[in-house]
């Protein structure tokens, strides 16, 4: 099986690239473009797709287009693994708060359906470190993991 990664900024993509290029790895590529005009290979290509804080910022372009955008590279029957900003999260501090009914109202029109909804915390990053220390926070922000299936 083979790995794609998708992002629109140019220096994510080298990164990504040089990133696959110093681990050797065989089955990855990466790809510049636009979610909200993926490219036709994109289009119903993936068995498995994982977005990482990327929907909860196109639906702010827009809800339909940012549920159109991650069901679109599914095939049908495909899984999606979400991670999201959760309404739950007490303090304004991104990612992108969003409740279960937002995400489920974005992307059961889109064709998905709502597998799991699980609230969890995101893993401790460099920049939820320095964000916590700041604000004397004593975690990373809450979110919601949530698995969906393509069924239209």
């Amino acid at each position: 099986r083979a790995v794609t990664g998708v992002d629109i900024a140019p220096v994510a993509v080298v990164a990504a690239q040089e990133a696959i290029t110093r681990s050797r790895v065989q089955n990855a590529r990466v790809l510049e473009a636009d979610l909200l005009a993926p490219p036709d290979e994109l289009q119903g290509a993936f068995d498995f797709a994982f977005d990482c804080q990327t929907y909860q910022c196109l639906r702010q372009v827009s809800i339909v287009a940012a549920g159109a955008a991650v069901a679109g590279v599914l095939r049908l029957g495909g899984t999606l693994l979400l991670l999201t900003g959760n309404a739950d999260e007490p303090e304004e501090r991104g990612p992108v708060r969003l409740t279960r009914r937002e995400l489920e109202d974005g992307l059961v029109p889109a064709g998905l359906e709502l597998v799991s909804c699980d609230p969890f915390f995101f893993d401790e990053t460099e920049a939820y470190r320095v964000q916590a220390e700041e604000r004397g926070l004593a975690r990373p922000p809450r979110g919601w993991r949530s698995l969906w299936v393509r069924v239209r």
